[in-house]
């Protein structure tokens, strides 16, 4: 199922049928196109200046740093919502590697953005050199958010196989208001709608006890 920020997939007409090969080079290849890069409402997290991208584009391409910033919010974004693909933070790594030592591009990106935005990219890239050994990143996290990844940096991979909800901590260090981290805890534990499959809703229990189970572990 996409999210809100997608349209529906886009494929030709075809006459394909499913052989039982997900390799099969014939299958149909859909594309889906984002229409925004991060439903606020739901995720609660703010970034104004993403409306600025397309003023600095040059022809159709966006600039460099800017295309650095989205793909960055991209792969945060998946990672909140325990959904990533590691190839996406993979490419960060290449990118880490290549401006590693790139300091007039590094310096423009502290000029560009202000903190919080840098933030976010900055947790993006840090999830990119825990995974796959890239370089960090010239940006300070804030202690508890180093410590998080000190104890929870390879939970959205563990989630591929087991669920859990560790990244909802990360989520809630990232917003400032209390009735933004109200909004995210009900829609991550307590949804309002009801998971049509009981699996599903058993999923959403078992993985908030287990997160209350830890944390409350943790401050004994």
């Amino acid at each position: 199922e996409l999210s809100r920020e997608h349209t529906p997939p886009l494929v030709r007409p075809f006459t394909w049928e499913w052989r039982g090969d997900w390799y099969d080079p014939d299958l149909p290849i859909s594309l889906e196109l984002h229409t925004t890069i991060w439903d606020s409402q739901r995720d609660r997290i703010r970034f104004p200046e993403v409306k600025t991208f397309w003023d600095r584009r040059q022809g159709q391409q966006l600039d460099p740093h800017d295309i650095v910033a989205f793909a960055a919010l991209h792969g945060l974004r998946h990672t909140l919502r325990n959904n990533i693909k590691p190839a996406s933070l993979y490419e960060l790594s290449v990118l880490l590697r290549r401006l590693a030592r790139d300091e007039a591009w590094w310096a423009e990106w502290n000029h560009r953005y202000d903190y919080d935005f840098r933030l976010l990219q900055a947790v993006a890239f840090r999830f990119a050199s825990e995974w796959f050994d890239a370089p960090r990143a010239p940006f300070e996290l804030p202690p508890q958010i180093e410590q998080w990844f000190d104890q929870a940096g390879w939970s959205p991979i563990d989630a591929l196989f087991e669920p859990n909800k560790e990244t909802l901590r990360l989520h809630l260090m990232l917003l400032r208001r209390w009735r933004d981290r109200a909004h995210v805890i009900q829609d991550r534990l307590l949804p309002l709608k009801i998971p049509h499959e009981k699996g599903r809703a058993r999923h959403h229990l078992e993985t908030a006890l287990k997160l209350l189970l830890k944390k409350s572990h943790r401050s004994r």
